[in-house]
């Protein structure tokens, strides 16, 4: 068999940097150069803020045992997933405290998307 020569790539010089990097750089320094002569970053670039207005379903104690029920999981393995104790879920599904919003917008994206469950189960995780 054959093999193809391998083409050895020219060395870089370290001291040059590629025209797209120069051009990014020159970029930079002069918005750097406006900011500082005090022109508003609004004249310079365009600024664009994203919110996506994070709402989440409130998981009660029959919501919580519902979906976990769905899911066919155990409290033992919804505990592992949601990296919670055993005392918290059991706490969350008897009422006595609530479960948190970070974790009903997790528990939004599993019901939304079942592969997220199923995918972390199947890795033991």
């Amino acid at each position: 068999m054959s093999q193809a020569k391998k083409t050895k790539k020219p060395k870089r010089d370290p001291n040059e940097i590629s025209p797209l990097v120069a051009e990014a750089v020159a970029s930079v320094l002069e918005l750097c150069d406006q900011l500082k002569a005090g022109v508003p970053i609004e004249q310079i670039a365009r600024v664009t803020i994203l919110r996506r207005p994070v709402e989440a379903t409130e998981y009660g104690p029959d919501e919580l045992k519902d979906l976990r029920e769905k899911l066919s999981a155990t409290q033992a393995d919804l505990c592992s997933f949601l990296r919670v104790s055993l005392p918290t879920l059991r706490s969350w599904e008897q009422g006595q405290r609530k479960c948190p919003k970070v974790v009903c917008r997790y528990l939004d994206d599993i019901q939304a998307y079942p592969q997220i469950w199923s995918d972390k189960m199947a890795k033991g995780e």
